[in-house]
């Protein structure tokens, strides 16, 4: 379609029957009219794959589903994904997040006007689906040649990004090697590539309390250390991150368990910013089982 270069939305799935109907419509009800489906279910135990394969085979879209018969990464569904896709542009969509309708008409407008990018990211909303609460999250916002950036944190946000299929042409599939498979695609594409980042947001993170890969401290430290080894050669931005991800890890287990032995933790690894501060007085309070209410 001319002016409308053809998008392929790659969609992934395990057991996320409660919320997939959800996600892959928002995919199909899309304003921006060029795009195919490319769906890949990681052998769930549930309905997902059925009801998906419904949505996307009555959408009328260019559709190809596939359920594995086993159990693999989340690398490994993409790359069997990616490996079908025709587009200019590629996407992704998890079965518990979801997408404006404009999403990708905005986004996809933005790209063609500045076709200098690798990838290009943007903000989003975080959906807490235990509470029913929704924030925007606070993200970073580099554009241009960022790899340092990218090394010492993993800030491009994943969910409604848009890489160019040429780029991945270049730098290769995902990692399946990888624990933390986007970190490592970002620092690849950072490599040979400007990013850019799309300020406003468009699409919804959902986080389940406890379920999500994030939340698995052990899972994300050995991801952590992957990366660390990998790229070990930018030295100075290696341990950047590593003194980032161990304060983050300091402050989440302080929060989550307040005791004097993680309060001596924030005090060794003293900073001398407002965070730190306010840390140190979450976890004080903690300590002492002190809630603060909330201003009217």
């Amino acid at each position: 379609m001319p002016g409308t270069p053809l998008v392929s939305i790659v969609c992934i799935s395990m057991n996320h029957e409660k919320f997939i109907k959800k996600s892959f419509l928002s995919a199909i009800r899309q304003t921006y009219p060029n795009t195919e489906i490319l769906y890949v279910d990681n052998n769930s135990s549930d309905a997902s794959f059925e009801i998906a394969d419904e949505i996307f085979s009555a959408s009328g879209l260019a559709y190809e589903g596939i359920k594995r018969e086993s159990s693999f990464n989340l690398s490994s569904n993409i790359n069997v994904a990616l490996s079908g896709a025709r587009g200019k542009y590629v996407t992704f969509l998890s079965a518990d997040d979801w997408w404006k309708p404009t999403n990708l008409q905005e986004k996809i407008d933005y790209y063609e006007r500045h076709p200098q990018y690798g990838l290009l990211y943007g903000s989003c909303y975080i959906h807490y689906y235990d509470t029913g609460k929704t924030i925007k999250e606070n993200s970073s916002s580099y554009s241009g040649w960022a790899l340092k950036e990218v090394v010492k944190r993993n800030f491009v946000n994943a969910i409604g990004v848009i890489i160019k299929k040429e780029t991945l042409d270049t730098v290769g599939l995902f990692d399946e090697n990888s624990p933390i498979e986007d970190w490592d695609m970002w620092i690849r594409i950072a490599e040979k590539y400007e990013i850019g980042f799309f300020d406003k947001p468009l699409v919804y993170y959902g986080r389940q309390t406890g379920s999500n890969i994030s939340d698995n401290k052990a899972y994300m430290k050995n991801g952590n250390e992957y990366i660390f080894k990998k790229y070990a050669k930018y030295t100075k931005e290696i341990a950047s991150a590593r003194h980032f991800y161990k304060l983050a890890n300091i402050y989440d287990t302080a929060t989550e368990n307040p005791n004097l032995d993680n309060f001596l933790q924030l005090l060794k690894n003293f900073q001398f910013t407002v965070g730190h501060f306010k840390h140190l007085v979450k976890c004080t309070l903690g300590i002492f089982n002190i809630k603060i209410k909330p201003a009217k």
